[in-house]
């Protein structure tokens, strides 16, 4: 367990929780609903990892799963 991006025991080892995150799905103020990713509105993608809040509502994201079940468990 940790709290805000992932600060906590485990941070030294597996990084921070945000760092995890692939993709998005977003609901931006206008409306719009746009997907976020390295390569997909990239400038976002990093906002949202990081950088602030307030850039719309998460509808859906891809994370990055790590432990015992990302060994082929």
């Amino acid at each position: 367990a940790g709290i805000g991006g992932g600060i906590g025991r485990l941070q030294g080892l597996h990084g921070l929780s945000q760092d995890a995150f692939r993709r998005f799905r977003v609901v931006l103020a206008s409306g719009e609903v746009v997907n976020v990713s390295a390569n997909e509105n990239a400038d976002l993608f990093w906002g949202l990892r990081g950088g602030g809040s307030n850039f719309g509502v998460c509808s859906r994201f891809v994370y990055k799963v790590r432990g015992e079940a990302s060994k082929g468990f």
